[in-house]
């Protein structure tokens, strides 16, 4: 019996791929506007501000977006994930492609969520010692933002590392495991062969999508409105 050909299935939906794409700028943007000759400290906030609405909609979509989106289905227990490991470094290493996040994978997204979302929050309370603040550091009093202020700075270099680790899995499943992540997560779609059973993630609900957007909306143009109001 001839088997058939390779079929594609959509794994991931457009909201998640435009939220890690968006996170990736907004990540990017704050660095670059802090760190950098290109240093100010207004487009740092607005950047800040970006990445907490992006956090706030991920949580949001997390319950409410499409299967592999939500939380339920890639957040596993601690032993599947180590036996995934297990797996995926043993020399005959022969992985089918995962349903959405690998029960690792889901580990690494919950890490990358909770550092960039611990980060936009603290940016929130902090202060650059000068003149500028985040939107709430007014709230905290002065050693509350300060003690935040330096979380905030420490907070990054954790940020950078898990980034790198998250490169460094990408490039691992590239050459050693022959599997392509970064396709799938600008296009949506993987290649799923004969043997693979990767069901369709479906399509997201318009009102599911309002509702995300709004819970995530509210909050940031709440902080934006008192961070901009002299």
């Amino acid at each position: 019996m001839k088997a058939p050909a390779d079929r594609l299935v959509r794994v991931w939906d457009l909201p998640l791929r435009l939220f890690h794409w968006l996170l990736v700028v907004a990540v990017a943007g704050a660095w670059i506007t802090k760190e950098t000759p290109l240093e100010s400290m207004d487009w740092h906030m607005r950047f800040g501000l970006a990445a907490f609405f992006l956090i706030v909609f991920r949580l949001a979509w997390g319950v409410l977006g499409t299967r592999t989106a939500r939380f339920a289905s890639f957040v596993k227990t601690p032993h599947k994930a180590v036996s995934y490991l297990k797996k995926m470094l043993s020399p005959r290493a022969r992985l089918q492609p995962s349903d959405g996040h690998s029960p690792l994978g889901g580990y690494a997204a919950l890490v990358l969520i909770g550092t960039v979302g611990l980060q936009a929050l603290s940016g929130i309370f902090s202060n650059d010692s000068i003149m500028s603040g985040g939107p709430l550091s007014g709230y905290v009093g002065y050693q509350a933002s300060d003690a935040l202020t330096a979380f905030h700075e420490f907070w990054f270099n954790l940020i950078i590392a898990a980034i790198v680790v998250h490169l460094a899995a990408i490039l691992f499943y590239r050459l050693r495991l022959k599997t392509n992540l970064v396709t799938p997560m600008v296009v949506g779609t993987r290649h799923a062969g004969p043997g693979d059973l990767i069901p369709d993630t479906g399509r997201p609900s318009p009102v599911k999508l309002v509702i995300a957007l709004l819970v995530a909306a509210v909050p940031t143009v709440v902080m934006w409105l008192v961070w901009s109001t002299p």
